[in-house]
């Protein structure tokens, strides 16, 4: 028998887990604004570092772009994504995925760079 140690998830953890669903699921789209940090904040019953902890690391995964001033905006992650994206997507569907989605992102970050000047 092999004992493993426990790890309890931090609140940023948390936060970063339920945004990533959110944007994953498809419940957040992209171009959408999520609500200010101050709202996730209140309504999630954190604080507000740990909002921005969070919102920063996913930003960080290009899941979403911070404007200052003005909130933040989830990412087309198809097209702005790298392998640390690809990565988180891949942890939250478990390790199983369609074959068709790593089609769709490759071809997406094609068109991208195909069209740059």
């Amino acid at each position: 028998m092999e004992i493993k140690p426990i790890y309890a998830q931090t609140k940023v953890e948390l936060f970063i887990n339920q945004v990533e669903s959110w944007i994953f699921s498809g419940q957040l789209k992209p171009g959408e604004s999520l609500p200010s940090e101050r709202d996730l904040a209140t309504k999630m019953n954190i604080s507000r570092s740990v909002v921005n902890s969070g919102l920063n690391y996913l930003a960080d995964l290009k899941l979403v772009t911070i404007i200052p001033q003005k909130g933040s905006v989830v990412n087309d992650y198809f097209k702005n994504g790298d392998l640390r994206t690809l990565n988180e997507l891949l942890n939250y569907t478990n390790g199983n995925y369609d074959p068709n989605l790593l089609k769709a992102m490759y071809a997406a970050r094609n068109v991208n760079t195909d069209f740059k000047m």
